[in-house]
């Protein structure tokens, strides 16, 4: 083979050798940034989201057993989870105030329509009593009936010593450290669920 010839395809052959080197580096450079699930450098570390995955996994595996252990204490009482979500929100609440609406919906941290449906529901079953508020004419006062209060407050030794197990061995300054977290989650939820729905047109 003349030497001119063995010099062409040499350099064709080091030429293609250097775009695959090349396209194998992007690639890599895509593959490692498109496998991490978050970006804040206090949540990486080292280039590894490791940590930040498994908070996600435990944090959806306690949400799944929180919802069947709401399910289970829910049947104790022979209420759904909506309407024992309300009821321990309105014995906790009536303590301190006039109980409304707005006031257990803000505990929740849903819906107050959300709150009104179930209230109905718990009223037509002799739980919750409307009546009006003694500060506001216009407004509906919501109380628990003596039934209710008598169930409820046999109902709360049996609770306390499921959420003693359950959370034995927790700090006070975790309680503080998880109840801040757990408010920021709630609060942040709107921006990253519009984030959420744009994927789809990102994906589509």
């Amino acid at each position: 083979m003349a030497p001119k010839t063995e010099f062409k395809r040499s350099k064709r052959l080091g030429n293609r050798e250097q775009r695959m080197s090349t396209h194998s580096e992007v690639k890599e450079t895509v593959t490692e940034r498109s496998t991490l699930t978050v970006s804040h450098k206090e949540l990486v570390i080292d280039g590894d989201d490791r940590d930040f995955r498994e908070l996600i996994a435990l944090f959806s595996a306690a949400t799944g057993r929180m919802q069947s252990m709401r399910r289970e204490l829910a049947k104790a009482l022979g209420v759904s989870v909506a309407e024992f979500s309300v009821l321990t929100a309105l014995m906790h609440l009536e303590r301190k105030e006039s109980v409304r609406v707005r006031s257990i919906a803000e505990h929740l941290h849903v819906a107050a329509a959300h709150v009104t449906a179930t209230i109905k529901q718990l009223t037509q079953s002799g739980w919750v009593i409307k009546s009006i508020d003694s500060n506001d004419g216009r407004a509906v006062s919501l109380r628990l009936t003596t039934k209710a209060q008598e169930k409820l407050t046999n109902f709360a030794p049996l609770l306390c010593a499921v959420n003693d197990r359950w959370f034995a061995g927790m700090s006070r300054a975790e309680l503080l450290v998880v109840t801040e977290f757990m408010r920021r989650l709630v609060n942040q939820y709107d921006g990253a669920m519009a984030k959420a729905k744009d994927m789809r047109i990102g994906l589509s």
